[in-house]
């Protein structure tokens, strides 16, 4: 009788476990608050995904991280984690900075360039799009990997460029942040759903706070 009470248990745990595992998704395109003044410097803006297993094609654009189970798959093999939107990871950090500089005043054109297209490629459109500036990232690396704790790897350059596509202020930033700690969240995907996004809004925040990037958005000799 108890082997028979038991498996209806074991087969609701895995189910409830495999939920936490299985069609997770992080939100990238929330607000975010940039430390800048306010301007109306006419730019564009270009994000490029150059992590090298979607170059290679070995993720898709919007694959954001992995979701470790710890059972039924006690060796902790990885589920893909995507954006939210479905949209390439580019495509959602491009809307997140286009909002967060329009509030603050500035015509905003979002550059239509291929997420893994060249630097070279994307700072040569500029000509095309009739602006004074040109913000550039480039994400080298961006992914959580998510078990007990939700990490992220990060490695961004942010540059801005003239009308000329010179480039005339930057800023990088690479890491390895665990934004959790050890935790024993009931759900731990749902927590990097939470915890991955603010930390999105904090990069986007010291990349743009440095010396010299505000008098460059703004037009000033930096």
């Amino acid at each position: 009788m108890t082997r028979l009470l038991r498996a209806p248990v074991l087969l609701v745990a895995v189910g409830f476990l495999s939920a936490c595992v299985y069609g997770r998704k992080i939100d990238y395109q929330a607000q975010v608050e940039l430390n800048v003044p306010k301007g109306s410097t006419p730019m564009a803006i270009a994000v490029l995904d150059h992590r090298p297993y979607v170059v290679s094609g070995a993720k898709s654009t919007s694959f954001v991280g992995s979701q470790r189970s710890g059972f039924p798959n006690p060796i902790g093999l990885p589920h893909d984690v995507n954006t939210e939107s479905g949209a390439p990871l580019a495509t959602d950090f491009s809307h997140a900075i286009a909002k967060a500089l329009s509030a603050k005043g500035f015509s905003v054109t979002e550059l239509n360039v291929a997420a893994t297209a060249s630097t070279d490629d994307a700072v040569a459109l500029i000509a095309k799009a009739n602006v004074e500036r040109l913000v550039l990232l480039e994400i080298k690396e961006w992914r959580t990997d998510t078990l007990t704790d939700v990490l992220l790897y990060y490695d961004l350059s942010l540059g801005i460029f003239d009308n000329k596509g010179v480039r005339i202020a930057q800023n990088a930033i690479a890491g390895r942040d665990d934004l959790t700690g050890f935790t024993l969240a009931v759900d731990y995907a749902a927590t990097a759903g939470e915890v991955a996004p603010e930390a999105f809004k904090r990069k986007m925040t010291q990349l743009f706070d440095k010396e010299g990037m505000a008098a460059a958005l703004t037009g000033a000799t930096p």
